[in-house]
């Protein structure tokens, strides 16, 4: 019949959005995240974006104070920290989880607008796993994320510690 050929198309879709890296995800594993961001708009965009991966966990802190409570009461598998908090900036935050020896090995990202290398350099050196600079890059992100993942499940600590000193090294 011609019924299919005068159905209306359907809805537009944006480009698809790249699938995590299936490894990253095996065993039906699920991972926690805490995103430590006190604006609503960023937070609820994250909380959208990863809403189609059902083996992540997503909570959200609006500001330090909570995101230390969060993290010591829930140990996230990665922190995603706002560099901008309104108690005090990432890198502030970043150093009290890590004097925090039940926290100190919990992989972190930095999340935030100032893209500037100097910033992204420092952010490395000091221990963040990776830079993602907002308004986030939603194609590059499950290929971030899923390098992220996998490398935390695959590694031990002694390959972890390899791998930071290769990312972290200054370049000449």
């Amino acid at each position: 019949s011609d019924l299919a050929a005068e159905a209306p198309p359907p809805c537009a879709a944006p480009a698809p959005v790249p699938a995590l890296d299936a490894s990253a995800l095996q065993q039906g594993r699920r991972w926690r995240l805490l995103y430590a961001e006190d604006d609503a708009v960023n937070a609820l965009l994250m909380q959208a974006f990863l809403a189609r991966y059902p083996q992540l966990e997503l909570s959200v802190a609006a500001d330090a104070a909570t995101t230390l409570l969060m993290a010591r009461e829930h140990r996230p598998d990665l922190l995603l920290l706002d560099m901008d908090l309104p108690d005090m900036d990432g890198h502030q935050l970043l150093a009290r989880l890590r004097a925090d020896p039940a926290l100190a090995a919990i992989p972190a990202v930095a999340v935030t607008a100032d893209a500037m290398p100097a910033e992204r350099a420092r952010a490395l050196a000091e221990g963040f796993q990776a830079y993602w600079t907002k308004p986030l890059d939603l194609h590059q992100l499950p290929g971030e994320l899923g390098g992220l993942l996998q490398a935390m499940a695959g590694t031990t600590g002694a390959a972890d510690a390899a791998e930071d000193d290769r990312l972290t090294a200054p370049t000449s």
